[in-house]
This record gives structure tokens, sequence and C-alpha cells, in this order.
């Protein structure tokens, strides 16, 4: 304390000393320039208060709010000189619809560049064939029922690698980049790098039907023959989970853009909705009185448009879990796709049908019509950031034009079309430090980021009045008389005070939990069984005290028993 007055003591000395020459020299606004005395609130003690810091942290906030604002505007400008105003469809003139021009007029009065990117590959008797593209779309693989895989830069005309497995394959699906690509084969999953060597078999993936990726989680999904769906990490190799959807073969499955969710249609008309975290489907969906031939989800998640062997095309909101309208089809569709401007394109045999703005609003006719030479067609898929159909059909492959389909401004920071090998080694590192764990997988992922609301205050007349509910129910008498919680006054006494349950580490574990469950399961079994046994018991209790099998001679074997009673 002395050396606290002290201290104070020649503050307020330098204090007066400074005011003091101000005054001396006679310079203008003396009054302004004499400094405060820093002790002349507060009763002569200072202390910076909570006011100050509530003011500090309101400071900071406006300063991170005004940044904002200010990215925002940056942004804007932006967008407004640099970025296209929007993709270009066909208009079509008075008496005049756009279906009825052919792919040949298209390419006629489009540029020399967008004209180069229609073409027809006949590869012969290996087909049909399945394709996909990269996420900037810039390099297509297939694959041939038969056995013919390859991968190749499709506007350049490039071959990348080329095999012949000499087995069939049924699916084939580009993982993180244009580097690495898997295919679904007769009994395994197999990973192929950009020289077309084999890296890995995945065993665990047995008869695989159809194959799904999530970029954003290093997933490769599979569904084959025995209805178990898959979740393999490709970084590391771990099995995330195997679930059995008990519902048979399924040839569908597609992933939700928006939240990772696998939706699978099956041969009874339903689809199913899984995450790795389940086992039982979040969401179950009856869509069709026929099985599911094909099924797509737009990129925004919030529509999905399925095709049933019921000649029927149905769009529904994801969001609502409801039907919004339906199209009718000349024959069984085969395979469907939605682009990422919405556009939806229908195979159905050899002929192809092009539906534009037809997700919000049900159209009368289509944008497109298309029908290939060639065969049945097998798979269709747009090509991201491209007005390009890629068409797999019995004789080979095939791209066609739709004007307006391909999105046309590119992030880059997500998927680049002009990426170097430069700009594609630093995507694959940032892509694997922004990984996402597969715990969260859920129907709706911004609830990852909700606050949990506070649990109401209980007031002192609720709870008492809860108290008197709970000793009225446990004070209850049984048959005999006697309440069923009695105790000793002894026990009474001691168990006053509440107990504290000692709290195990890994309670929860799922090894715990689902011993618990069986424990659970063998105690139910015993009790019915000891219920099972009294009832016998009494059952020869009432019959005299007989039960079966007496009178019975000694010797007799166990077949013949039965006639002596």
């Amino acid at each position: 304390m002395a050396a606290q007055q002290s201290h104070q003591e020649k503050r307020l000395h330098d204090w007066a000393e400074s005011n003091k020459s101000l005054e001396e020299k006679g310079e203008e606004g003396t009054q302004s320039r004499k400094r405060r005395n820093p002790y002349e609130k507060n009763g002569g003690v200072h202390k910076r208060g909570k006011g100050a810091q509530e003011f500090a942290f309101g400071h900071k906030l406006r300063y991170q709010q005004n940044l904002v604002k200010e990215a925002e505007k940056s942004k804007k400008k932006l967008e407004k000189w640099l970025l296209p105003g929007g993709a270009g469809y066909i208009e079509a003139g008075e008496d005049e619809a756009t279906h009825r021009y052919s792919q040949k007029e298209i390419v006629d009065e489009v540029e020399i560049g967008a004209g180069k990117k229609v073409f027809d590959m006949d590869l012969g008797q290996l087909g049909p064939y399945n394709v996909d593209f990269t996420r900037n779309g810039r390099y297509m693989v297939i694959g041939g029922r038969k056995g013919h895989l390859a991968e190749f830069d499709w506007q350049s005309k490039k071959l990348l690698n080329e095999i012949h497995v000499r087995e069939t394959v049924r699916d084939v699906k580009f993982l993180h980049n244009h580097l690495f690509w898997a295919a679904a084969q007769k009994n395994h999953v197999y990973i192929y790098n950009q020289d077309g060597e084999e890296l890995h078999r995945l065993s665990d993936q047995t008869k695989p039907y159809c194959l799904e990726y999530l970029p954003y989680h290093f997933l490769l999904c599979s569904i084959g023959e025995r209805g178990v769906v898959c979740w393999q990490d490709t970084s590391t190799g771990r099995m995330v989970a195997r679930t059995n959807t008990k519902k048979g073969s399924c040839r569908v499955m597609r992933h939700n853009p928006w939240n990772a969710v696998l939706c699978c249609g099956h041969d009874l008309g339903s689809v199913t909705m899984w995450t790795p975290n389940h086992k039982d489907p979040v969401v179950r969906m009856l869509c069709h009185r026929a099985p599911i031939r094909s099924l797509a989800i737009d990129g925004s998640g919030r529509y999905m448009v399925t095709a049933g062997g019921d000649r029927r095309i149905k769009v529904w909101d994801v969001r609502k879990y409801e039907e919004l309208h339906s199209y009718s089809t000349t024959g069984s569709t085969d395979s469907l796709d939605v682009s990422q401007t919405g556009i939806i394109a229908v195979a159905a045999g050899n002929r192809i049908e092009v539906w534009k703005d037809a997700l919000s609003e049900k159209q009368a006719e289509p944008y497109l019509r298309h029908k290939v030479l060639y065969g049945d067609v097998e798979r269709i898929r747009f090509c991201p950031y491209e007005d390009v159909l890629g068409i797999g059909h019995a004789k080979g492959i095939s791209t066609v034009l739709v004007p307006g389909a391909g999105e046309p401004n590119f992030d880059s920071l997500v998927a680049n079309p002009f990426q170097t090998r430069q700009g594609r080694r630093e995507m694959e590192v940032k892509q694997l430090l922004d990984k996402i764990q597969p715990e969260m997988i859920m129907l709706d992922p911004t609830a990852v980021a909700k606050v949990v609301p506070k649990a109401p205050k209980v007031t002192p007349t609720e709870a008492k009045e809860s108290e008197d509910e709970l000793s009225e129910i446990f004070s209850s008498e049984d048959e005999d008389g006697d309440p069923k919680n009695s105790k000793n006054e002894e026990e009474a006494t001691d168990e006053q005070e509440p107990r504290r349950k000692t709290r195990m580490k890994g309670k929860n574990k799922p090894s715990r939990v689902q011993a618990r469950k069986e424990g659970a399961l063998l105690r139910e079994n015993a009790k019915k069984k000891k219920e099972k046994h009294e009832e016998h018991k009494q059952r020869v209790a009432e019959d005299g005290g007989v039960e079966e099998g007496d009178g019975i001679p000694e010797g007799v074997p166990f077949a013949l028993r039965r006639f002596y009673k």
C-alpha cells in the first residue's frame, strides 16, 4: 500500500509540474494542452472498466464488417466487368421450334472451335460404352462392356492410355483429377493411372454395377449385385462403411452434389438415400410403380429427376420430398442427366431429348432432339463448363452440341479447364488439406454451423411439481400393499445425498454400445425362456401333475414315444 501511494504521489507531482511549466510559457491553448489528472475519477483509483473492453470489441467487429462489405462490392464490380452475361441458348423465330433444328444445322451456325467439339467415334463390337468427364471438363474416360478402357483429351483428341482387360466392365469413374480413374469390372473395382497401369484392386467391393466419387471427401462409392453400398477413402485406402440395403441388386446410383448423400434406385420403384453414418436409409421415397431405370440430381441439390419402367419421368423437390410434375416418353428410359444450368437430357433407345427449364416448370415440348445412328444409347453425361453432351452407345461414343448447357463462369479454385501441371499439383495439395471427414455427411449440411438452442429455464415451482409427480409414481403400492420402492430407514438416511456416477472413458464407443445391445437381447431372451418355463409348470399343475412322458416304459425308442399317452 505504501508503494502504491508513493507511486500515485509521484504521478500527481509530475502532472502539476507539467501544467505549471505550460502556464509559465504562456502559450495559447494551455487549457487544452494540460494533462488530465489520471486519478480524478473513481475515487482517486484508475481502473479500466467493462465499458472500455466492450468499446474495443465493438470497434474490432465494425472493422471486420466493413472489410466484408468492401469485398462484396469489389466482387460485384469484377462480376459486372469481367464475367459474361450468361449462357447462350437457341432462339427460334416465329412459327419455328428449336427441337426441329438438327445437329448439322447447329454446327454450321456456331464458330469453328465449337464445331470441332462434335465427333462420332466407331469402336467396333466392344460396346456398349460408358462415358465420364473430369470435374473441369477437359478429359474423358470410356469403358466398353467387353473390356475396352481408354482415357483421352476429348477436345484435342490426344489419347493418354488404352487397355483391354478381357472381362466385363460395367462402369467407369474419374477420381479427384485425370491422373486416376476407377473401373467397375466383373468381380471387383480396379483403379488405374494416366498410363493405364493397374494400381489397386479393391477386393472389398465385389461385383459392382455403379460407381460414384465424392470429391470433397475423397470417397469412392459403389453398389452392385449384392445390394451393398461401400464408401472407401482413396487417400488412405480405408473402408469407411459397408451397408446392406436389403433390397437386392441395384444398377442405379447417383450422389447429391450439395450434401454428398447417395441416392439408389431399386427394382420396386423406390429411391433410398444413404450416408456412411447410418445403417438404415435416411430417406425412403416411392417414386414409380415400376423399376427405377435412371436418376439424376441438379448441382444445387434441390431437384431430383427419376425415370422408371412405366415410361414416366418425374421431377421431385428434394427439400420437401414431393413430386412437382412429370413427363411421358415414347419408350423406356435408359439414361438421363442434368447439366450445370438445369437442362435435362433423356435417352430412350436411340433417341435423345433435351428439355430446357424443365425443373421448376413443366414444359410443353423439348428443347432439342437427336437420333443416334449407331445403336441404342447406354450412357449420357453433360461435359462441365462446355455446351457438349457425351453419348456412349452400342458402337462407340459421340458428342452433340447443346447450347446453354455448360456454366459459362468457372471458378479456378474449384475446377480450372486451363489448369497447368503446377496448378494441378497445388490443387491436389489444397484438396487434401480441405478434405471433409465422412462423419460430416448428412441431409442438411448447414446444421454443422448452427448453434444448439439453450435449454429453457425451469422455475422452482415447475421443478417442485415434477418432483411431486415422480414421488407419486414411485410411491404406488403393489398387489401385497407394500410400496414398490420401500427402503429401510438406515438406507434412506444413507442415500439422502445424491450419488455421483463414475463416468467411464469410452462409454459410448461403438464396440461397447454393441455389447450393451447384445446384453439386453440376451437378458430379454432369458426372461422369455423363464416365463415359458413358468407357464409350462403351471399347465402341468392344472393337469394333475402329470407331465408329458409319464407312463412310458423304459427302453422305448424316442420315435415311438408319441404313441404313449
